[in-house]
């Protein structure tokens, strides 16, 4: 075991998977709604895995809010502004 090594959490919350995505509430939960990441709930709590979220990052092609418009474009974009 390794001392002071932050502990991965393989669960996240909506607002936990906002910040490691480095995007909005309102997306996470577009992306939720729209079942591209799969959630589920513990009583009134959405959660996410985070195998399911490291799946939809790898996989080529995919969307994340913005005009329809890759996310790598959008990354891409602002840096070039």
């Amino acid at each position: 075991m390794v001392p002071d090594e932050p502990q991965r959490r393989e669960v996240l919350s909506p607002d936990q998977l906002a910040e490691y995505l480095g995007c909005g509430r309102t997306t996470v939960y577009e992306l939720l709604r729209e079942r591209r990441i799969p959630s589920f709930t513990v009583g009134r709590l959405r959660r996410i895995r985070r195998c399911d979220v490291e799946r939809y990052v790898s996989e080529p092609g995919q969307l994340i809010a913005g005009g329809g418009r890759p996310f790598l474009q959008l990354v891409q974009g602002e840096a070039d502004e």
